[in-house]
């Protein structure tokens, strides 16, 4: 895949408020650096508590954990770099003469940002349990900033003077999870649509370019600190843009565009991401399912369409949405209502990377009976005068054929669910 400029891919309207925003800031700073870095870190802050807002709600229609994983760490690294901002040199809340423990947190608040990074490529293929992991990550926070500000945790500053070599260090350590979480999301790309893979490698890029920008300064109101504080907002900001298109923009207008269409079908048509979670049925779909269009978005296609005898690891057609695969006449049959359904799954092409299929289910059942019958009749062709066992057999196929036919003609609801 050729990485093509962001700019391309991208409606420049929702950069006009970062721009805006920067430029602001940079002039506050020449009159005043506390309150640069207070609304610097502020508005960083109300992105990502946003983006996780955003995130969570929209998880039970979208069952996108790799979206929500993010949204979950980065409320966290919120709340550690809210520390950092009550804390810092000159801001007046607490009785500081150094900036020690600012510095402190700021580098407990990056840490836990490429943990959180490294880690979310993890969920482009697992499911989570969204408060579970609030929990968890929540945890994990709590013990990266109450070790960074314990006793025993060396010195990072020493005014006057600048950075100490630990406090460089840990910067470059920081840097190298996050190039391992930028090579993770690389050998996972074909489970990124293209414009979000762009966006999480560009905010992971400024993210290290912000780490390089704070390995430098001498004082915490000087130039690099600035820099370094913008690279930040930045990269909050294509995340949090990563969040809304993948969440609200592109599933909504999608939809948005294919109901009409999709409803004039007259086979069974739902739309599923590389998951299987359903993200669109019509009204065909809806009626064989037997639920609503809220019921049936946001659940595995395998729990509904599929025989529930057969395991999703056994299932060609799950198998086939997994690795993105077209398929034609794949015929299963459905033991609990005893019918035969084809499936065909066409994918959905971005660029060159499928984004999910359409997944076509028609009933050939009265085609089976129909072949059933064929193969009966035949019987008596190939042997005219048969014996009387084989006469039995021939017109118990028949009669049970007939039944079928009856039975068939009168059932009308899915029961697929076994």
């Amino acid at each position: 895949m050729v990485l093509q400029p962001l700019t391309s891919k991208l409606n420049l309207w929702p950069w006009l408020v970062p721009l805006a925003l920067a430029t602001l800031l940079i002039v506050i700073s020449r009159y005043n650096y506390p309150l640069f870095h207070t609304l610097a870190e502020l508005l960083a802050i109300g992105v990502a508590i946003t983006m996780t807002v955003v995130a969570w709600n929209m998880y039970p229609f979208t069952k996108n954990s790799f979206l929500m994983f993010l949204g979950v760490g980065y409320f966290w690294v919120a709340i550690i770099d809210l520390f950092h901002t009550l804390t810092y040199k000159g801001f007046g809340i607490f009785a500081l003469t150094t900036s020690e423990q600012s510095i402190q947190l700021w580098l407990a608040a990056r840490t836990l940002e490429a943990l959180v990074l490294v880690t979310a490529p993890w969920y482009l293929r697992h499911n989570l349990q969204r408060g579970t992991t609030l929990l968890a990550v929540g945890a994990i926070a709590t013990l990266i900033a109450l070790f960074s500000v314990s006793a025993p945790f060396p010195t990072v500053f020493i005014e006057g003077q600048g950075l100490t070599a630990f406090k460089i260090m840990t910067e470059y350590t920081i840097i190298t999870l996050l190039a391992v979480a930028a090579l993770l999301l690389w050998r996972n790309r074909r489970l990124l649509e293209p414009s979000i893979l762009r966006m999480m490698f560009s905010a992971i890029a400024l993210t290290i370019c912000a780490e390089l920008a704070f390995t430098l300064y001498v004082s915490v109101y000087g130039l690099s600190n600035l820099v370094g504080h913008i690279f930040k907002l930045f990269s909050f900001w294509l995340i949090f843009l990563a969040t809304v298109r993948t969440t609200l923009e592109k599933p909504f207008l999608a939809m948005a565009r294919g109901a009409d269409s999709y409803d004039a079908l007259p086979d069974a048509t739902i739309v599923v991401d590389n998951n299987g979670i359903i993200h669109q049925a019509n009204q065909a779909a809806r009626t064989l399912a037997q639920r609503l269009l809220p019921d049936l978005i946001g659940q595995h296609c395998h729990e509904i369409f599929h025989p529930r005898n057969t395991r999703t690891a056994s299932c060609p057609v799950c198998q086939c949405i997994e690795h993105g695969e077209a398929a034609h006449n794949l015929e299963l049959h459905v033991s609990s209502s005893n019918r035969f359904y084809d499936y065909t799954l066409a994918a959905i092409n971005n660029d060159v990377t499928p984004q999910g299929m359409v997944q076509t289910i028609r009933d050939i059942t009265p085609r089976k009976q129909a072949e059933k019958l064929l193969k009966a009749m035949s019987l008596l062709i190939v042997e005219p005068h048969p014996c009387p066992a084989q006469q039995t057999k021939q017109r118990e196929v028949i009669m049970n054929h007939e039944l079928d036919r009856s039975s068939f003609a009168s059932q009308d609801n899915w029961q697929g669910n076994e």
